[in-house]
């Protein structure tokens, strides 16, 4: 009997064992189920959360993409369209026009080069982003920074035609001018290239997302770069153009008053002789300050243009680098547009401003037209 006790004793405890171990796995399988339901709530949550700035950024990503297309292919076809103006059209083959011709090469491939590469980093093509931006940073910096110092080189040459004529006449030939555009190209390979030789250059933050000078140069190479690019540059500009400008006033009004001396002079009397050589003479000097003042006009807004589109970015990257601010993303992008565009304008500056140049310009877009308008037999 006392067997027979133990037995039953012994069963019991262990059938209560065994629910004590069922209840136990059962209680954590619903523990477990109940968190993965909260998990997927959460995740659902989060993946809502999420949607609307996700369809955000790609309507944003459509649209500067788009942007930078249609900058792209103006830059690239408008600057050819300069090129070929110059050199189709013998009124515009002269010194001033061949460094209208010296910028355009830059701007050309800023539209055919970095705006690409721009293309592929708004787009988040799959590639390793900061091995991307060590190239694409010295390719904008060396076209970009060509470009300013060719505006530089422009104001220069309208400046000493305004002040010193004989001089220019003389001095600022050809291969004058080929001499200075050699030696930006030449002064602006080597900078955008310090960089990648090992000065300039610093480890991006591993969230970098976006090709920004702060995020990969350093802060003494930036501020070189602004002083060298475009700080010396605007100021020159600035200060050459507002002494030509007075300068072409200047010489307007005494034009206007030697035009009206010589019609009263010219006219013959009993008392003197009728000599139009005079009158000739003023002929001509007003031809070329008229001459002259396109070609200022011509050089003032494409100096106006430039400062306003560039001066945004650069203002941009100074006040992050000095004060640690950060400026929100949809300006930043705006202001590299707008740096970008100014590569794009000057085709439109040069048709509005020259009738030469507008008139070249038709010509070469309805030959191009017929070139590849289809013909009927």
């Amino acid at each position: 009997m006392e067997i027979s006790s133990n037995v039953e004793k012994d069963s019991m405890f262990r059938l209560s064992l065994s629910f004590l171990k069922t209840s136990h796995v059962t209680k954590n399988r619903h523990v477990f189920v109940l968190s993965e339901k909260m998990n997927n709530i959460q995740g659902f949550n989060t993946s809502n959360r999420s949607a609307i700035p996700t369809t955000a950024l790609t309507v944003e990503t459509y649209l500067v993409s788009s942007l930078y297309f249609a900058i792209a292919l103006t830059s690239v076809f408008g600057n050819i369209l300069v090129m070929l103006a110059v050199f189709t059209n013998r009124r515009l083959r002269t010194t001033s026009n061949y460094l209208l011709v010296a910028l355009a090469v830059p701007d050309f491939f800023q539209g055919a080069v970095s705006l690409p590469l721009r293309l592929v980093e708004v787009l988040k093509v799959d590639c390793d982003i900061k091995s991307f931006c060590r190239t694409a940073i010295p390719v904008s910096t060396l076209f970009g920074g060509t470009s300013n110092l060719h505006i530089l080189l422009i104001a220069i040459d309208r400046f000493i035609a305004i002040f010193w004529p004989y001089f220019y006449c003389s001095w600022i030939t050809t291969n004058c001018a080929l001499a200075g555009v050699g030696v930006t190209w030449l002064s602006m390979s080597i900078f955008s290239l310090l960089p990648v030789m090992g000065w300039g250059g610093r480890e991006p933050e591993s969230s970098v997302t976006f090709c920004r000078f702060p995020a990969f140069l350093t802060q003494e190479y930036i501020t070189c770069l602004y002083v060298f690019v475009h700080v010396i540059p605007i100021i020159t500009v600035i200060f050459l153009n507002v002494f030509i400008l007075r300068a072409s006033l200047e010489h307007l009004r005494r034009i206007g008053e030697q035009v009206i001396a010589s019609s009263f002079n010219s006219q013959p009397d009993g008392n003197s002789d009728f000599c139009p050589e005079p009158v000739e003479e003023v002929r001509k000097r007003k031809v070329e300050a008229t001459r002259q003042r396109k070609a200022t006009r011509i050089v003032a807004a494409v100096v106006g243009s430039f400062i306003v589109l560039v001066v945004p970015i650069i203002t941009i990257d100074i006040v992050e680098m000095l004060s640690g601010a950060v400026v929100p993303a949809p300006v930043v992008k705006i202001a590299v547009l707008m740096i970008y565009a100014n590569h794009c304008v000057n085709v439109f500056v040069y048709a509005g401003f020259n009738s030469d140049y507008r008139r070249t310009f038709k010509k070469i877009v309805l030959k191009g037209i017929n070139v590849f308008r289809p013909r009927h037999s």
